[in-house]
């Protein structure tokens, strides 16, 4: 086994890892026609380094010289840069056409999950492959994060679920996380198919 940080070559098994993550907040971010996918979208973007969907931003647990679990973290001090190479990533797969939706879909799925704070670092989009699951690969991703949340200053790590990902809620409770709230969507929000998350902390 090989925790290591994700590259660009990466990208087509990490794509459908990710989506497995958050699918459905994914999904009515992302899906815009039969061409232009939220799995296409993250395919394109994980070849490129920066911002929310860069391999740069993602660590991998590697068997068999393949990925078989993904995670990253993002915290609230990260330059403009990284927003921007976010933003460039969306711009540069749905082109002008599909913008201003997303952009919508995202500013309702900002009310629904919380920005990290001064003390936070945020987890997201850790997934284990299905055959691969419960073999503590998860807890090895989240040991990381640990290390890294403490390398940084950090008190706390945070983390969103969806409701129905009742997997997910499971390790996390085990792991030690407790649930601090839960946040539905507005009336928009459920419109655009965003589901209600799930909000939980574990102090450090």
């Amino acid at each position: 086994m090989t925790l290591r940080s994700a590259t660009a070559a990466d990208a087509e098994v990490l794509a459908e890892l990710i989506l497995s993550s958050g699918e459905k907040a994914l999904q009515a971010l992302f899906d815009r026609s039969d061409t232009l996918t939220v799995l296409g979208y993250l395919k394109t973007a994980l070849t490129e380094k920066d911002g929310q969907f860069g391999y740069a931003n993602h660590a991998v647990i590697e068997l068999y010289g393949e990925p078989v679990a993904v995670g990253s973290c993002w915290h609230n001090s990260l330059p403009a840069s990284f927003h921007q190479a976010t933003l460039n990533s969306v711009k540069q797969y749905f082109q002008d056409k599909f913008l201003h939706p997303i952009l919508e879909t995202s500013r309702e799925l900002s009310h629904i999950v919380k920005a990290p704070g001064d003390n936070d670092l945020c987890i997201g989009h850790l997934a284990v492959a299905e055959a691969y699951r419960r073999q503590g690969l998860g807890v090895d991703l989240m040991q990381y994060f640990v290390e890294k949340a403490k390398e940084l200053g950090r008190k706390r790590l945070i983390l969103d679920v969806e409701t129905t990902n009742r997997q997910a809620l499971a390790f996390y409770r085990k792991f030690g996380f407790e649930q601090i709230s839960i946040s539905q969507p507005s009336t928009a929000g459920m419109q655009m198919g965003l589901p209600a998350h799930i909000h939980l902390r574990l102090d450090l």
